[in-house]
């Protein structure tokens, strides 16, 4: 234990509680005994956030009793990872949750079950009740962040339907670890437009990693009903999904989107066509990262070459470790960026033009084209070239190519065996204000 049952009384200040990598743990506070616990539990009135991360031994928090959590009145944030021997009922207030897959569909299976043969011996149940109860609406009806990770040994090809019933209320939510080869599996519900209709998502964050047999983010029936499931995301990420096709079709808008990261999927010879991209209005950030077979970021499209693609509000780009990458874009189509203050190459070797169209980048300095090196400094692409605008970014790579003497060209086109993330300040979209100032140059204003 790390607790005596005595230090309840000297933590009523307690918020956060984290536990992580301790492998004879077996309980966090002594043992208590049944007339005692609901007292002691009452001794921690500002208890808002537990993790237990990695505590293969853990049994209990403070009794050997499966419905102690539902003590804890006050509790919002719960991350249980990698606690195989703890197995608790949960209280529904929480408003972020990390879980085990199999446990939580285990959980909600069982719930359903307690409900549904209450109210079939109930003479007073309405047909709504029992139809929110088949929603799973009465199910952490307050939860706002929920992310799932499960051993390989997790067989099923998709996401639970119990789990995609509680889904509406999401702000935020990350899959990892699975052998799924879709995530949200709604055509195997019996009316899927009735079923999107009567929902309003509010889900602004997805976050898909280690699904090696992941094939789409969505299938058909999802594109084609233009689902009300991704109508308010702004950020997606996606990583290590080794044989993802990320191909949308044109109705699927992400209007919204303002963060886009996709590393480590190696399928991918293409990440966008030119429709989807003209859609995202809002895009601030994007990134692509070890995609061994990337040829381009925006692939052809059907439309004419002379239907331009304007990014209004991206202002940072970056790739990295794209051996194959030739081109950001590989049609003579103006791509315009009115906003563009940096951009991040780092290893792609093959690349040699931005585009082979226009590229329009008036707030884009010259200085602001290059790489982070391994002690995070940033390295420009030209040296010398500190307050020069970039009039075309195509001539300044090619530049970068034919100068040898006075370029950091090595470093910026040469495949070399970085250590992952080592002083990479962009790993998440909360630093997207601070990437905007950092690029702020004092000659660059409206």
């Amino acid at each position: 234990m790390v607790f005596p049952s005595n230090m309840m009384s000297r933590l009523t200040c307690l918020k956060i509680l984290k536990i992580e990598r301790c492998k004879l743990l077996e309980g966090v506070f002594e043992v208590q005994e049944s007339n005692t616990s609901k007292k002691s539990i009452d001794l921690l009135p500002s208890w808002r956030h537990l993790e237990l991360i990695e505590l293969s031994n853990l049994q209990y928090i403070w009794e050997k009793y499966p419905c102690e959590l539902l003590n804890v009145k006050n509790i919002e944030i719960l991350f249980i990872r990698e606690c195989p021997k703890f197995k608790r009922k949960y209280p529904h207030q929480l408003e972020q949750l990390e879980i085990d897959l199999s446990e939580l569909e285990e959980i909600l299976k069982k719930e359903k079950s307690t409900h549904m043969l209450k109210h079939d011996e109930s003479e007073t149940s309405s047909k709504d009740e029992i139809k929110q109860l088949l929603n799973g609406r009465n199910s952490f009806f307050r939860l706002k962040c929920l992310k799932l990770y499960s051993s390989f040994d997790y067989r099923s090809t998709h996401l639970p339907m119990e789990i995609v019933q509680i889904l509406h209320n999401l702000e935020e939510f990350e899959v990892r670890k699975t052998l799924f080869e879709e995530v949200f599996p709604i055509e195997r519900l019996d009316n899927v437009e009735e079923w999107q209709n009567e929902r309003r998502y509010k889900l602004s964050s997805l976050n898909l990693s280690e699904l090696p047999k992941l094939r789409h983010l969505w299938n058909g029936d999802l594109q084609k009903n233009n689902s009300s499931i991704f109508q308010n995301l702004t950020e997606l990420n996606v990583s290590s999904c080794g044989i993802l096709n990320m191909s949308m079709s044109s109705s699927m808008w992400f209007r919204n989107l303002r963060w886009l990261m996709v590393e480590k999927c190696h399928k991918l010879t293409y990440l966008l066509n030119p429709s989807v991209a003209r859609s995202m209005v809002q895009l601030l950030y994007l990134v692509v990262n070890d995609c061994k077979r990337m040829t381009t970021v925006i692939a052809r499209g059907v439309e004419e070459e002379n239907d331009e693609i304007l990014f209004k509000r991206l202002f940072y780009i970056r790739l990295k470790d794209l051996p194959k990458l030739r081109s950001f874009h590989s049609e003579k189509r103006t791509i315009k960026f009115p906003t563009m203050k940096g951009i991040h190459l780092q290893n792609c070797p093959e690349m040699r033009d931005f585009s082979l169209g226009i590229v329009s980048t008036p707030r884009l300095f010259m200085e602001n084209i290059g790489f982070h090196d391994s002690t995070g400094e940033w390295c420009p692409i030209l040296k010398d070239s500190r307050d020069i605008i970039v009039e075309d970014i195509n001539v300044t790579i090619q530049q970068a190519w034919e100068d040898h003497e006075n370029t950091n060209l090595q470093c910026l086109f040469e495949e070399e065996n970085f250590e992952e993330n080592q002083c990479d300040p962009l790993a998440s979209s909360s630093h997207v204000e601070e990437l905007e100032s950092n690029f702020n140059h004092p000659n660059n204003q409206d």
